[in-house]
């Protein structure tokens, strides 16, 4: 819904940013579910620590963007397959996820968080995800289209490892992608980021 709001305003390339990316997430959620509880999570990852003071701003830009879309904020599952389409491999869309944690999901059963929690805690814990996984095989599909040429598949043998190396499509660095068993709790895990090494003489 991002990439096609992005198309509606007529953005220019230099307006692809991240302020862009959290205005429209945030009116697209407006749109399709608009529950304020998780629909505040966005706001310390959009504006940061001191999202409080910023939020009218925030709000104000959204409906700036919302008026350059001509106030067309109604997206189609069929508009989304024919984005997708375009990069039918991209990691983005080929993650396998969950039925719950697809989609719109316009009611939302109350659980007893806090939010917005920030991008400092890993997400909720999710009850139906703690469940034993039906299937244990899970493939990797291109997103499907009408266009002839853009309906193959490839397949992924299943993992046998707790984490999956996924090539990065705008470098040669490789992403880590944790699969949906991998609960994450806050204070468990440690993530690490190092820097990329110097490239060796000759090289």
């Amino acid at each position: 819904m991002v990439l096609v709001y992005f198309q509606r305003a007529h953005l220019k390339l230099s307006e692809y940013t991240h302020s862009s990316l959290f205005l429209a997430l945030y009116l697209a959620n407006d749109m399709e579910e608009d529950l304020e509880g998780p629909k505040c999570e966005i706001f310390p990852w959009a504006l940061g620590k001191d999202w409080c003071l910023r939020v009218g701003k925030f709000l104000h830009q959204r409906d700036k963007l919302w008026a350059r879309m001509g106030f067309r904020a109604v997206v189609s599952r069929q508009c989304c397959e024919e984005v997708m389409a375009k990069e039918p491999f991209h990691w983005a869309w080929t993650r396998d996820r969950r039925p719950h944690h697809g989609g719109v999901q316009r009611v939302c059963p109350q659980v007893p968080v806090h939010l917005p929690r920030g991008p400092g805690l890993s997400p909720p814990h999710c009850s139906p995800c703690g469940l034993p996984q039906h299937c244990s095989h899970h493939q990797l599909k291109p997103v499907s289209s009408k266009c002839p040429s853009l309906t193959s598949e490839c397949h992924r043998p299943p993992s046998q490892n707790y984490l999956s190396r996924v090539k990065n499509a705008w470098g040669g660095d490789f992403l880590i992608v944790l699969p949906p068993q991998m609960q994450l709790e806050p204070g468990t895990y440690s993530l690490h980021i190092f820097p990329k090494p110097p490239a060796r003489p000759g090289h």
